[in-house]
């Protein structure tokens, strides 16, 4: 499904303000054509991201502990990478390449990047599965939004609809 930009920063502010009793993910996707990489940002609510780690990994991850984070940033992207999928051009599917991430009390956001140097700035398909926190919440709603240029595309998958196929201009 498409919706517009302002609706889906809406439905989250309204998430946000109201004691998260939904489950939703935000996911941006930044193509940047310039330097040749696709720059992803999930952004979680951090006690749900805390539990799905937990569970998946028998780990411990305290996510209020940046030292914690950083022990578990394997299990994390491993998480993120079965979780998260994007396929370039009909291409295999591109595994993430951790950055850094950041953290309030709340929310959790996780930066990555992909590279797209092999494309010689010829991209012009995105095929995107989301099923973050799907696993753990059957009700996980989650928000992508795809900057390319000066255009952006709003959509909100879940456990059932969770597939985006994108043709680039």
């Amino acid at each position: 499904m498409i919706y517009s930009y302002k609706f889906i920063l809406s439905l989250l502010i309204s998430s946000v303000f109201s004691m998260h009793p939904v489950h939703i993910s935000v996911t941006s996707i930044n193509i940047n054509c310039k330097k040749e990489i696709i720059e992803i940002s999930f952004k979680v609510f951090s006690d749900d991201f805390q539990d799905v780690i937990n569970n998946n990994f028998d780990s411990n991850l305290n996510i209020k502990d940046s030292l914690s984070i950083n022990k578990n940033i394997n299990n994390i992207t491993s998480y993120f990478n079965s979780n998260f999928k994007l396929k370039l051009n009909n291409n295999r599917t591109k595994d993430l390449t951790y950055i850094k991430f950041r953290s309030n009390y709340e929310a959790t956001w996780f930066y990555y990047k992909i590279s797209t140097t092999e494309l010689n700035n010829k991209l012009s398909k995105l095929q995107i599965t989301n099923l973050i926190l799907t696993d753990l919440y059957p009700d996980q709603n989650n928000l992508v939004i795809i900057k390319n240029n000066n255009t952006e595309n709003g959509f909100q998958l879940n456990k059932i609809d969770c597939n985006i196929d994108l043709s680039l201009k």
